[in-house]
C-alpha cells in the first residue's frame, strides 16, 4: 500500500488520499466522489453501508487520478450529523442559535451555505432530514446514517474548493458530542427561526391581519 503525507501532528491535509487516511485514523467513514459534482465514484445505495479501512486507499484513491473526499454520517463515522445549511438566514442564525463547533466547511466565498458537524449519543438514523420554506426551498437539513457531505479537500460542482472555515482550529478531538435528542430540537428551532426570518414583513410592507384583510 501507498504512502501518504498525512499530518501526524492534527492538521487537515490538503490532497484527497491524504485525507483519506487523516480521517480513517479519527473515526471517520470515508468514500471517493467525482470531482465537481456530489457523486460518489461508487454505484449503489450500499457504499453508504461499506466500512472502508487503509487497505482501501489504493482503490478508492488511486495516485493521478484527481478524486473528492466523501465522509459518510451517522454510526459509520462516530455517530456523526452533519447539519447543512442551505441559505444565508440558516447561516447566520447558527452562529447564534446552533451549538458551537469548530468543525465548519463550505465552499469557497459561499455565504448562503455552511456545514457545520458534530456527533451524537446515538446515531441519527435518517440519511437527511430536510427543513424547507413554503416555496420549497430547503432552508437547512441533518444528514445521518445512510448518507454522506462532501468534504474538504474537494472541488464544488460550481468549480470551487471546499474548505474548511478555519483548518488551523479544528477541536483535535473531534466534533463536538451532543445528546442526539438535544441537538434535534436545537436544529428545529433553527429552521423555525429561519422561516420567520424570511417572511417578516420589511419596513413599511403592509401585514394581513388574522381576519385576512391589509393592516
Amino acid at each position: 500500500m501507498s504512502t501518504t503525507t498525512a499530518d501526524r501532528n492534527g492538521t487537515f491535509p490538503n490532497d484527497a488520499r491524504s485525507a483519506f487516511t487523516w480521517c480513517i485514523e479519527r473515526g471517520f467513514n470515508p468514500l471517493p466522489g467525482w470531482q465537481r459534482t456530489k457523486a460518489a465514484t461508487l454505484d449503489g445505495e450500499a457504499i453508504y453501508q461499506r466500512r472502508v479501512g487503509p487497505s482501501d486507499l489504493d482503490q478508492l484513491f488511486p495516485i493521478d487520478q484527481p478524486r473528492n473526499l466523501g465522509v459518510v454520517n451517522g454510526d459509520l463515522s462516530g455517530n456523526l450529523l452533519d447539519l447543512d445549511l442551505d441559505c444565508q438566514e440558516a447561516v447566520l442564525a447558527a452562529q447564534l442559535l446552533s451549538p458551537p463547533t469548530t468543525w465548519r466547511f463550505r465552499r469557497e466565498g459561499a455565504k448562503d451555505s455552511a456545514h457545520r458537524l458534530y456527533r451524537t449519543d446515538t446515531p441519527f438514523r435518517e440519511p437527511q432530514r430536510k427543513f424547507c420554506d413554503i416555496d420549497g426551498k430547503t432552508l437547512l437539513e441533518a444528514r445521518g446514517s445512510g448518507h454522506w457531505s462532501i468534504w474538504p479537500p474537494s472541488i464544488h460542482p460550481e468549480g470551487v474548493p471546499i474548505t474548511w472555515e478555519a483548518p488551523d482550529q479544528l477541536d483535535k478531538a473531534g466534533p463536538p458530542r451532543l445528546l442526539l435528542v438535544d441537538l434535534e430540537k436545537q436544529i428545529a428551532t433553527l429552521a423555525a427561526c429561519c422561516l420567520i426570518a424570511r417572511h417578516w414583513p420589511t419596513k413599511g410592507a403592509s401585514r394581513r391581519s388574522a381576519s385576512g384583510g391589509i393592516e
